[in-house]
């Protein structure tokens, strides 16, 4: 069986075109997005599209369950923690 390839672009998620033709790999291009604050815990609005834009939008259905479990660990620890 083949490799996936998947072609994805940033251009378009809120960082300057040239700092996007920069980023060459698709870890580049993640550190790009993590480092302007597209991409963070909790905001995964720019990982859908860039996923539903590349064809493969099946992995929405992925990022959403794993941001609710997310988020459902972020209330645990926000209880455990002792107010000041």
């Amino acid at each position: 069986m083949g490799a996936l390839e998947i072609r994805v672009s940033v251009i378009g998620c809120g960082v300057k075109k040239g700092r996007c033709a920069n980023a060459k790999t698709l870890f580049d291009k993640f550190v790009l997005l993590e480092n302007h604050g597209k991409l963070a815990a909790g905001k995964y609005d720019v990982l859908r599209k860039i996923v539903t834009d590349s064809g493969v939008a099946e992995l929405v259905a992925k990022i959403n369950e794993t941001d609710q479990a997310i988020k459902r660990l972020q209330g645990k620890v926000e209880v455990l923690l002792p107010t000041m």
